[in-house]
C-alpha cells in the first residue's frame, strides 16, 4: 500500500508541475475489478502536509468491484457508472471526497469511455497506441519512477519498451478534450 500511494504521490507531484489543468481520467480497467488497495486523488506532500496539485476527477464505466480492498479518496471525485459493486472500504479523507454511482443509462454520449487501444500486451520490445489523439503519456514502475516521458501529438504512435524489466507498469494517457485514461501494461 506504501508502494501505491508512493506512486500516487509522485504522479500527483508531476501532474502539479506540468498540468494546471484539471483532467477527468478514466481508471476502469483498475477499478472495476480492484487486485489491491487504491488511493484516488491529490497526495499530500510529506514534507509540508499540504495538497499536491489540482483537484482529481475520475471516471469508472463498469461498475465498480472492490473485491474487499480498500478504496482512500482525497481531494477527489469518482463517479461510477453502471452497476456498483461495493465490497469493501471506502474512506473519503476530506470534505472534498466524493463518490457517485451513476445508472449506466445515465452516460452521455460525450463521456463514452475514450476509445484507445494499447498492443501488444503483454509486450517486450514495443508497444502501439491507436485510437484517440494523445498529448502526452508516462509510464510508471512499480515504484512510482517515471521510466518513460513522451509527447507524441498523434493518434497512432509507437514506444520503445525493450529497455524495461519485465512486471507490471502504469500507463498514464493525457487526451484531447481534457480527459485521460490509466492503462496496465504487462512487460515479459
Amino acid at each position: 500500500m506504501k508502494k501505491l500511494l508512493f506512486t500516487l504521490f509522485l504522479f500527483i507531484s508531476f501532474l502539479s508541475n506540468s498540468q494546471q489543468n484539471v483532467y477527468i481520467f478514466d481508471m476502469s480497467e483498475f477499478l472495476s475489478n480492484m487486485e489491491k488497495d487504491w488511493s484516488i486523488g491529490n497526495g499530500i506532500n510529506i514534507n509540508t502536509g499540504e495538497f499536491v496539485g489540482p483537484y482529481f476527477m475520475v471516471e469508472v464505466f463498469d461498475g465498480m468491484n472492490m473485491n474487499y480492498h480498500r478504496l482512500e479518496i482525497m481531494n477527489s471525485s469518482i463517479t461510477v457508472y453502471g452497476d456498483s459493486i461495493n465490497s469493501g472500504i471506502v474512506q473519503k479523507r476530506f470534505e472534498s471526497s466524493n463518490l457517485y454511482f451513476a445508472p449506466l443509462l445515465s452516460v452521455k454520449e460525450d463521456l463514452e469511455p475514450l476509445q484507445l487501444k494499447m498492443y501488444p500486451n503483454p509486450s517486450s520490445s514495443f508497444v502501439n497506441f491507436e485510437g484517440e489523439f494523445v498529448k502526452r503519456l508516462v509510464i510508471y514502475d512499480n515504484n512510482g519512477k517515471i521510466v518513460i516521458r513522451s509527447k507524441p501529438m498523434s493518434n497512432k504512435f509507437t514506444i520503445n519498451t525493450d529497455f524495461l524489466s519485465s512486471g507490471v507498469y502504469i500507463v498514464q494517457i493525457w487526451c484531447n478534450n481534457k480527459r485521460g485514461i490509466f492503462k496496465k501494461l504487462i512487460i515479459n
